[in-house]
């Protein structure tokens, strides 16, 4: 974790800072050949009634 603090007010300027440190971080990690892990999810569907078929299209109800 990692707490920053900025001079600036102004949200545009506070952006663009948070974002440069950002990409400075990872460029610093990338360049010691490591990486950040993030979290993922994979699913694997072997044998499913529904193969082939076609999602049902949703109606939204009328009010």
């Amino acid at each position: 974790m990692l707490y920053c603090f900025t001079k600036t007010k102004n949200w545009g300027e506070w952006l663009k800072i948070k974002e440069d440190l950002s990409l400075e971080i990872k460029r610093i990690v990338e360049e010691e050949k490591s990486s950040f892990a993030f979290p993922s999810r994979s699913l694997y569907f072997e044998n499913s009634p529904f193969y082939g078929e076609k999602p049902e299209i949703f109606i939204p109800p009328v009010k």
